[in-house]
């Protein structure tokens, strides 16, 4: 699919992009066109780690071999989530002057009418939580062609011995988590899960006058995707989008200015399961930093035949979000927020989501809550009239396929 076509898909595409695409003189035009994703994964204040999970899940045994739509309910067995605990600083929250303003793009709603889910193994699982090679991770030799491969859809050439590896730890005896690349453009980087990036060099974007409005505004964002993607014709079908949805998603910051945090795009579809699932594993996105500037963008090129990279395990039933609910209020959670829920009136929002970090042995569906607190979390938040809303998390799955329910206590140290 061209990138014409592509911008189309979207909808609500002005002539003015397409137009001033057509005026940029070739190099700049190959260039400006690379700045069309940003980085997938979520940057969160806190990481919650669930340790001690079995892997309770038996062999498989539909008939039609592995992750089968078949299997029949009772040949699902429970999984043991143990005792969670938390790494990190902080917690996973948000400040809003309403709750109403957290506007995520969640395809999910409940009254979609799901009743059932698909739990899948995550092959990116690290129970060190310290980025460890594993059957999931790349070679440095994958990830060298990785990179090859983004540059030639990006119009990018990698400049000779610039490949450089990436170690987590202070030596280059640590673990290999990612690999860089130096081009005449900017920088590329692949890491040990696949995530692509890349840092234009300074000058190497100049967007037309016609999307330099109020870069604050969701507006500008999405017009921005539009308007780059509407210069870059390979990236599209090299990500297998046919109908992509935009997603911007922000909050306010301490100095009670709102910042836009996330801008992706995921595949979208009919079909609400594989929507869920597909917003959950966005194909591309844009980083833009305080002050509009963009930081550059981020895809993945992994080759996977379904939408998410794990094996499936099986099709699992899910409660209702009302009876999660009621598990959040007797205390059946996981957060990274230290403080317990005052009670059902500061529940502000629900919301159905897989966890897939490096921490979840699983990639499952949950509930998230989010809670407010009834307090301040800063003197600029009470001075800005800003309230914190918290994240809890409630898993989906019914009471017969959780192993050790009362063992997951929401403590965390």
């Amino acid at each position: 699919m061209r990138g014409e076509e592509f911008l189309n898909r979207i909808g609500n595409i002005d002539e003015k992009y397409i137009e001033a695409a057509e005026k940029i003189p070739r190099k700049r035009r190959r260039n400006a066109a690379l700045l069309a994703a940003a980085c997938l994964g979520l940057v969160i204040a806190g990481t919650m780690l669930f340790v001690g999970i079995k892997d309770a899940f038996g062999p498989e045994k539909g008939s039609e071999g592995e992750g089968s739509d078949d299997m029949r309910q009772e040949e699902l067995s429970p999984l043991s989530f143990g005792k969670p605990s938390f790494d990190g600083m902080g917690f996973e929250g948000f400040d809003y002057h309403d709750i109403s303003e957290y506007a995520n793009g969640n395809p999910w709603t409940e009254d979609c009418g799901i009743t059932v889910l698909p739990v899948y193994e995550n092959d990116i699982y690290d129970p060190t939580g310290a980025g460890a090679p594993h059957a999931g991770y790349l070679s440095a030799r994958e990830m060298k062609e990785q990179l090859k491969k983004a540059a030639s859809i990006l119009g990018l050439r990698i400049k000779p011995g610039s490949f450089e590896e990436q170690h987590a730890g202070r030596t280059q005896q640590g673990i290999l988590t990612g690999l860089k690349a130096e081009t005449e453009d900017g920088v590329l980087t692949v890491s040990s899960v696949g995530d692509i990036s890349y840092r234009p060099s300074v000058g190497i974007i100049e967007l037309p006058d016609e999307v330099l409005g109020d870069a604050s505004s969701k507006e500008w964002s999405e017009d921005t995707v539009r308007y780059i993607l509407s210069l870059y014709e390979k990236l599209p079908e090299a990500l297998g989008l046919r109908n992509p949805t935009v997603v911007v998603d922000g909050h306010y910051i301490f100095t009670g200015e709102y910042w836009q945090t996330r801008i992706f795009v995921y595949e979208s579809s009919d079909d609400p399961v594989e929507n869920i699932l597909s917003y959950t594993y966005p194909k591309l996105g844009l980083v833009k930093y305080y002050d509009g500037s963009f930081g550059g963008f981020g895809f993945s090129l992994a080759e996977k035949e379904n939408i998410v990279p794990g094996k499936k395990l099986g099709e699992y039933p899910i409660v209702s979000a009302s009876d999660a609910k009621d598990r959040l209020l007797s205390g059946f959670y996981a957060s990274s927020c230290p403080d317990s829920i005052k009670g059902e009136e500061y529940i502000a929002k629900t919301e159905l989501v897989y966890r897939h970090s490096i921490h979840d042995q699983y990639v499952m569906p949950y509930y998230r809550f989010w809670v407010m607190l009834d307090y301040y979390a800063n003197e600029n938040a009470e001075k800005n009239g800003l309230k914190t809303y918290a994240a809890y998390y409630v898993p989906a799955l019914p009471d017969e396929y959780i192993a050790d329910l009362t063992a997951w206590n929401g403590l965390f140290n």
